[in-house]
């Protein structure tokens, strides 16, 4: 897991996640229902994401428009179902900058 993203204002954020089994090779994840939701420090929802299958053990969520989004600290985690038990991934930090240039 990444320490940190960081995005600008208004850019689209990507985002992909890696799944492995303990022995390294990609998880299986055709019957898998992931789910993660992008909040501010109040908890408010930003974002709910939609995930796409890039490769085997991969997912990609994409936000295609952040304009509305605060600059600052925003959180975000992922919860992966699969054959009914849930695996949940470590907080982590997005981080909005404001971009300088403003057209």
């Amino acid at each position: 897991m990444a320490a940190e993203i960081r995005i600008k204002k208004g850019a689209a954020l990507c985002l992909r996640f890696a799944f492995t089994e303990t022995d390294g090779t990609a998880s299986d994840l055709t019957s898998a229902e992931p789910a993660a939701q992008i909040r501010d420090v109040f908890g408010h929802l930003l974002a709910t994401l939609s995930f796409t299958t890039e490769a085997p053990g991969v997912l990609q969520a994409t936000v295609a428009d952040t304009r509305a989004w605060p600059a600052g600290a925003l959180r975000c985690d992922v919860r992966v179902l699969r054959d009914g038990l849930p695996a949940i991934s470590e907080t982590f930090p997005i981080w909005v900058d404001q971009a300088v240039t403003q057209l």
